[in-house]
């Protein structure tokens, strides 16, 4: 294979996951919303993930093509998981992607860059990688679920821990009028649902389980897409 024609794969990939980020989050809200993952959302994901993966190792591919005097028999996009230190990496690295650090020091520095121990904001890029080693499937996990009650006001659904009214004072819903004095719990939600009260949870953000924490599903999947595009494109615009 040419080495050209595996950078424009590349690029390919992250292009299409670029434009695949608007669907993911209208997906993640959805599931916020309704409260209950979508399971396009696990695909998106999940397709996501292994294309930005598929793309760096079409890069690690390209510069072996160009490079390398030996081929290994396994070429792969190298990588240091936090427990490995950046000597032992440096090691990995050469045997990943033979002569890269003598014939073409700048992509050696560039890949170098990316790795957890280069700086605090590069610790993301192995959780990426561990993930997309991770055979099983991706588990979601809501986050911050409050209990409360909603209800339905001109056509919008209005969610609070409680409601309270005072003496003299009146809710109209669209399927009635709740007057005052009242105070309504989870708890006792029951007794008004002829008014359209309805027991209730609110989601504040949906997680990777194991993975991405403090970003959320969507934060970290928009993340790994800008970065990895960015560094790709990088990589390809060095390798006329």
């Amino acid at each position: 294979m040419n080495y050209r024609k595996c950078l424009d794969d590349a690029v390919c990939l992250v292009s299409d996951c670029e434009s695949s980020v608007f669907e993911l989050k209208k997906l993640y809200v959805s599931s916020l919303e309704k409260k209950e993952i979508d399971s396009r959302l696990y695909v998106r994901v999940k397709n996501i993930l292994e294309n930005l993966r598929s793309a760096l190792d079409f890069c690690a591919q390209a510069m072996v093509l160009q490079y390398s005097d030996k081929i290994p028999k396994k070429v792969f996009f190298p990588y240091a998981p936090l427990n490995v230190s950046e000597e032992k990496f440096e090691k990995r690295i050469a045997e990943a992607l033979p002569d890269l650090r003598f014939k073409r020091p700048d992509l050696f520095q560039m890949i170098m860059a990316m790795q957890h121990f280069s700086h605090d904001g590069a610790k993301w890029f192995p959780v990426f990688m561990a993930l997309n080693n991770t055979n099983k499937h991706v588990h979601f996990v809501p986050n911050e679920i409050t209990e409360g009650v909603s209800l339905e006001f001109n056509g919008s659904k209005i969610f609070a821990s409680s409601i309270s009214i005072g003496e003299t004072g009146s809710i109209e819903t669209d399927e009635g009028i709740l007057k005052g004095p009242l105070h309504i719990t989870p708890q006792n939600v029951h007794e008004h649902s002829d008014l359209g009260v309805v027991r209730s949870e609110y989601w504040e953000a949906i997680f990777i389980e194991g993975y991405g924490y403090p970003m959320n599903a969507y934060e970290f999947n928009s993340h790994c897409v800008r970065a990895i595009s960015s560094v790709v494109k990088q990589f390809s615009a060095a390798m006329p």
